[in-house]
């Protein structure tokens, strides 16, 4: 039988990027390789369209991107151009595909539940941009831009975790809303996820092209839905150099990366395409 060719969807922040430093210098030589054989990458993360599109300007191309942890899909001029995607508005960045609550409606809730907390809970339409760089070490550009949310609200717990998170999740089920971990926030959203989205993108990506090995790579429990359903899934580790015990306990039969971050990202793609 012919191998089918691969794609690639990747998250960014911990495998593409430094979770530090946001730099994306080791992976460049695997992202011209990708490039050069004609594989396509997918973005998946929890950045807004707006920093994504930051990203895209960095990278040198027009990818597919799932936005805000699963709540959105980009498809910037260019890419798909004649995907059939229902519910897609126009934009200044390419066509945007609402795939979750609106960002008004999350922050409604989210504000009924940081009254419910005794404000134990604090999110990013709680900060100032000024602040929002201090807990990322974004730049002030960078923040803003990560401030302009239109899905997912990022947020921190002030105390008691564990009851916090418990009490947090039951109430926002009963909205119709989920909350789910990342590497650095808690993340509130629609009854969406990082798996579903990457469904839509293998769709397309098989519409424009045919059949696909999807090859998925993550850092963090955010990303278990996407490597789920994956055919090659792939735990980029954690800066201590082991992987996300929780990530790795959803997706037993993932592959680790040999280093975390970019040039741990970087091996495992080369490694792929060298087979």
């Amino acid at each position: 039988m012919t191998p089918r060719p691969l794609a690639v969807i990747t998250d960014v922040d911990g495998c593409l990027l430094d979770a530090r430093t946001y730099d994306l210098t080791p992976a460049r030589q695997a992202l011209r390789r990708l490039r050069r054989a004609g594989v396509p990458l997918a973005l998946c993360t929890s950045k807004t369209r707006l920093e994504v599109a930051e990203l895209l300007r960095q990278l040198g191309g027009p990818y597919l991107a799932v936005v805000e942890d699963g709540g959105g899909l980009l498809l910037p001029p260019g890419v798909a151009p004649r995907a059939a995607v229902a519910g897609a508005r126009r934009t200044r960045h390419g066509r945007l595909v609402a795939l979750s609550a609106p960002y008004a409606r999350v922050r409604r809730v989210f504000t009924a539940l940081r009254r419910r907390t005794g404000n134990a809970v604090v999110g990013f339409g709680d900060l100032e941009v000024a602040e929002i760089a201090r807990l990322t070490g974004l730049s002030a550009a960078a923040a803003r831009r990560a401030a302009c949310r239109e899905f997912d609200e990022p947020f921190i717990i002030t105390r008691e975790p564990r009851r916090v998170r418990a009490l947090i999740s039951r109430l926002a089920a009963r909205s119709g809303l989920a909350v789910t971990r990342g590497g650095r926030f808690h993340h509130l959203h629609g009854d969406t996820d990082k798996g579903r989205a990457t469904l839509l993108v293998r769709r397309l990506l098989e519409q424009a092209g045919g059949p696909v090995t999807l090859v998925a790579l993550g850092d963090s429990a955010l990303d278990a839905p996407m490597l789920a359903v994956a055919d090659v899934p792939i735990i980029v580790p954690r800066s201590d150099g082991r992987p996300d015990p929780v990530l790795r306990r959803r997706v037993p039969r993932a592959r680790v990366a040999p280093a975390p971050g970019p040039a741990g990202w970087a091996a495992a793609v080369s490694r792929l395409l060298g087979r």
